[in-house]
């Protein structure tokens, strides 16, 4: 979508970038202190200028997480927060979150054991839509509900033979 109106063809070669990822974050807002405060949280200074559209899979999740929190929310909902991010972003938005649970009230939506925070109050474990579990993390992890559903044990897989005919 935001290549709607991307005028390349018509700038002799120059690149049109499009919506920068500081316009998309500020939509209805100001640069202002809790921008500021925002972006520092969640360390995306360096890609404020560029377009959304060269963004990876992780730094637009830390766009849409800043543009949610410049609205002061009362909750923020955060889906699947680390899917699709390689080892390193996860253990960044990991910290980042874990210090945003300090002082924003949240509910996350997570779908891997190893993604989970131990900052987290509460925890329910929903499977089809049905909670079938609910406690803090460390009780939690020791259900045989997380254990079955998260803690099986990995399967050998077997080549077969080849065909002596082949």
């Amino acid at each position: 979508i935001d290549d709607y109106f991307d005028d390349t063809d018509f700038m002799d070669g120059v690149q049109d970038i499009g919506t920068t990822a500081r316009e998309a974050i500020l939509t209805n807002h100001n640069d202002d202190l809790h921008f500021r405060a925002i972006i520092d949280l969640l360390n995306i200074q360096y890609l404020l200028d560029r377009g959304i559209r060269f963004l990876s899979t992780g730094e637009m999740r830390k766009v849409l997480i800043a543009r949610a929190l410049l609205n002061k929310p009362k909750l923020l909902i955060i889906d699947s927060p680390f899917e699709g991010l390689d080892y390193k972003s996860r253990s960044f938005m990991r910290d980042r979150l874990q210090r945003l649970l300090k002082t924003q009230q949240c509910l996350l939506l997570m779908n891997e054991d190893d993604s989970l925070l131990d900052h987290c109050d509460e925890i329910y474990f929903m499977d089809c839509g049905e909670i079938k579990e609910t406690g803090l993390a460390n009780e939690l992890r020791k259900t045989s509900t997380w254990l079955n559903n998260f803690k099986k044990p990995l399967t050998s897989l077997t080549i077969p033979k080849l065909h002596p005919d082949s």
